[in-house]
């Protein structure tokens, strides 16, 4: 049993969220509607400053959309105005990790944590999607956010049509925003797989959320087959090649995704 999970599913993963949100459209959940959310208190600045200094090898740094060189100073980077992202942050936090660790034993076989401490009056990455259903939380100060529709034909995506990575999304190409908010400390906004959004700080207020990572892409059929095939390719064929790849295709559906009782395959971030 874990408190702070239990407190979470019993309002942000319900029953109604998986039948009408999950991978379909984006949710927001307001603090005044979940005034026990128990990840604002997990981390407070002190706890932040701490993560940052021993955790170098999984820092990302990233200014407007565009990665900052990891010699730069990270305090230095952030006074002029990049992101700090710490990827994989469950592992730095013991009570993060337990809540991690519990999501992902009822719902999604696995499930990690990165946090996103974003200076006043910028952004980290431009408009984009993921191939990963995320869960944000905001811990605190403000940011605003616009979630727009998938791109045609590619609402539940794998990590090779992943839009506004390598190239910027075209001007006018994610369409009017479907969902436009602000969060602010305790605000819970739930992104599906494939959706396009972005997010800047106000000019008056530093940010600090954390995104709970769904890694659902990796745990399609269709993914794992592909993986599995690429395995087998590049190495010396075995008598039980052939049952892997009969266990992993079998059914196969071309949406099938880590949605609650769906088979998934264990993968790390």
């Amino acid at each position: 049993m874990n408190d702070d999970a239990d407190c979470f599913c019993s309002t942000i993963l319900t029953p109604e969220f998986f039948s009408t949100y999950w991978e379909e459209r984006p949710l927001l959940v307001k603090a005044a509607d979940f005034p026990d959310n128990p990840l604002p208190s997990m981390i407070d600045a002190d706890t932040m400053m701490d993560i940052l200094g021993r955790i170098p090898d999984q820092l990302k740094i990233f200014k407007k959309g565009r990665a900052v060189a990891p010699s730069v100073s990270p305090w230095l980077a952030y006074l002029d105005g990049a992101s700090l992202i710490v990827n994989m942050a469950d592992r730095t936090h013991p009570r993060l990790f337990a809540f991690c660790r519990e999501l992902a034993t009822r719902f999604f076989h696995h499930v990690f944590a990165v946090l996103y401490l974003t200076p006043p009056g910028t952004f980290a990455v431009n408009v984009h999607s993921d191939d990963q259903d995320t869960i944000l939380v905001q811990l605190w100060g403000t940011k605003a956010w616009k979630v727009f529709g998938p791109l045609p034909g590619l609402r539940l995506i794998l990590s090779d049509e992943m839009a506004g990575k390598s190239e910027t999304v075209p001007t006018g190409a994610e369409g009017p925003p479907v969902l436009e908010c602000t969060l602010s400390a305790g605000d819970v906004l739930y992104i599906p797989r494939g959706h396009l959004h972005c997010a800047k700080t106000p000019e008056s207020s530093q940010s600090l959320h954390v995104t709970l990572t769904v890694p659902s892409s990796d745990m399609n059929r269709g993914a794992a087959l592909e993986r599995t095939l690429g395995e087998i390719i590049r190495g010396p064929l075995r008598p039980q090649d052939s049952m892997q790849i009969a266990a992993t295709a079998a059914p196969v559906s071309t949406n099938s995704t880590s949605r609650p009782g769906g088979n998934v395959l264990d993968e790390e971030e």
